[in-house]
């Protein structure tokens, strides 16, 4: 039996780290065995499992779904996978996990930066809302948003040959977007956003706006800011409540003189698996395409990873994601140590 360690939101804002057991000899045919090397913690939607209003996701819990491991245990008919590869799979927050092969699992190749494999889950997500999107070399995209999410989508915007505009309240957040490539930083509490916008596009206006937020409030007050014909992306998830006269939004969507398209952006909305026939926008090809991109350098995530921590400081650091603590945007849980 391997003893092993694993966070558990127990209770709505209650987090612990706990000690559990597996059998690694009791494996099916088709699993594998990983030891977990890193993992990340998705701010959004880990901070709404821990306040137990997720209706997917059910305390007590673990958390978490993107991680880095070695597969050190294969049942008889695994065969894509050997003992001793490196693997990037859609991990919790424990440190031995039982996954089956037929998953998205992804063997790294050498020469990757390990502890930034994770981000590769965040930027899969946020792809989403680019092959939803018209994007096209040239274009002015502003993204609104710049967690984890908005950060990623930012920077596959640029990869797409676009001018890109990021806007979010917190000055540390634009400093890491323009490490990460963004064109402009747009800070809305200390500028008028859509007079700068006007300014730098000639009054064209954004031909994609992507809102990360989730925020519908947000939404609504940035809808002026996309140029006639343009596109709206709601990447992010609208979770809260938000009362409004929503006349205007909807004029912009109905209207032949704004002709705004709205399209959402759920990474469901592309299938997992591409299985033996080929799937352009599976979450499993551009997860192998942005690994490829981390390892070549033209992924350049770096700049996302503020916090490396210990699970036994699991509690503590839900709590300072939860009140918006700038210094924990990207945290890996490192379970080498």
């Amino acid at each position: 039996m391997i003893s092993y360690r694993k966070v558990v939101i127990t209770a709505p804002e209650v987090v612990e780290l706990q000690t559990a057991e597996l059998d690694e000899t009791a494996l099916k045919p088709n699993e594998l065995l990983i030891k977990k090397y890193y993992s990340l913690i998705s701010a959004g939607t880990e901070t709404a499992c821990r306040s137990g209003k997720e209706l997917w996701f059910k305390l007590p819990g673990v958390p978490g779904y993107s991680g880095v491991g070695e597969v050190v245990a294969a049942g008889k008919q695994a065969k894509r996978f050997q003992i001793g590869d490196i693997v990037y799979y859609k991990g919790k927050h424990c440190e031995y996990e039982v996954v089956s092969e037929d998953d998205l699992v992804i063997k790294i190749p050498d020469g990757t930066p390990l502890e930034y494999v994770p981000f590769v889950r965040m930027a899969a997500i946020s792809s989403s809302a680019i092959r939803a999107s018209n994007i096209e070399f040239g274009d002015d995209v502003a993204v609104i948003g710049q967690g984890l999410i908005g950060l990623t989508a930012m920077m596959e915007a640029k990869m797409q040959g676009a001018r890109v505009i990021a806007v979010d309240p917190s000055e540390k957040r634009l400093a890491i977007a323009k490490q990460c490539g963004a064109d402009e930083t747009l800070n809305p509490n200390t500028v008028n956003v859509k007079e700068v916008i006007e300014q730098l596009t000639e009054k064209r206006m954004v031909t994609t706006l992507i809102d990360a937020t989730g925020s519908s409030k947000v939404v609504c007050e940035n809808i002026g800011n996309i140029a006639w014909g343009g596109e709206l992306i709601l990447l992010g998830s609208p979770r809260k409540p938000y009362e409004a006269n929503v006349t205007e939004l909807l004029q912009h969507i109905h209207q032949f003189r704004f002709n705004v398209e709205v399209k959402g952006a759920h990474e469901m909305r592309y299938p997992l698996m591409g299985g033996n026939k080929f799937v352009k926008h599976s979450t499993e090809r551009t997860s192998r395409i942005l690994i490829e991109k981390l390892r070549d350098g033209s992924f350049p995530v770096k700049p996302l990873l503020t916090q490396k921590v210990r699970p036994e400081d699991a509690a503590e650091v839900y709590a300072r994601i939860a009140v918006g603590d700038e210094e924990y945007l990207g945290v890996i849980f490192d379970w080498t140590k």
